[in-house]
């Protein structure tokens, strides 16, 4: 599951986060120097919380126990796994990441009381407020293999983009994985790549 290229980057987030006073997962991990030790660690950990203080690994458990909680509500559980595998793996970054609650179903009355209170069509589903690069944070609106983007959604993104954002359009959880890890690893003054979904929403200026 952990190679040496993970490893490196795993110890050096540990050293950053412990420069800046951050405490970071797993909680009981000072230095790190095998793959094994590592491991060994975040298993002890993922066998801690997971049972007990992990929202998301409660929700996945029910999800286990009902597989027919997953029809048509596909990203919402993506979403969860997003979240769940944040909070075993990396708590500095899970703390700096935040979800929008625009999609699934409501009354008019909880509709109203969320536009009421600043909510806007269209804004992206997952907030990871982590300057890196040439970025202030990331935004990224997640999908499903069918899923298609609204007009709303096409324009909060490229206003997001105008305004020195980190905008993306993922399709499932290790898209979206794997989109965050290379944003985090991000050097100062560094740009991300062209992502493969940009032309669905990306309006040249």
């Amino acid at each position: 599951m952990y190679t040496e290229d993970w490893l490196k980057e795993y110890n050096a987030k540990q050293q950053r986060a412990k420069s800046k006073g951050i405490k970071s997962a797993p909680s009981d991990t000072k230095e790190v120097f095998t793959l094994e030790g590592v491991s060994k660690k975040l298993k002890k950990r993922r066998d801690t919380v997971g049972a007990t203080g992990n929202p998301h690994a409660k929700a996945l458990a029910r999800l286990a126990k009902k597989p027919e909680l997953l029809k048509g509500n596909k990203e919402h559980w993506e979403q969860v796994k997003i979240f769940n595998h944040y909070y075993l793996t990396s708590q500095s970054t899970y703390e700096l990441m935040s979800a929008v609650p625009n999609g699934g179903l409501r009354s008019i009355t909880t509709a109203r009381a969320i536009k009421a209170e600043g909510g806007k069509r269209g804004y992206p589903d997952v907030i990871l407020d982590s300057p890196k690069g040439v970025y202030h944070g990331m935004r990224l609106e997640l999908k499903v293999s069918k899923g298609i983007l609204s007009e709303s959604q096409i324009k909060m993104l490229n206003r997001l983009h105008d305004n020195g954002y980190y905008a993306v359009v993922v399709f499932g959880k290790d898209e979206a994985i794997k989109a965050i890890d290379s944003y985090l690893a991000l050097a100062k003054g560094k740009q991300m790549p062209i992502s493969e979904h940009d032309h669905l929403w990306l309006i040249a200026s």
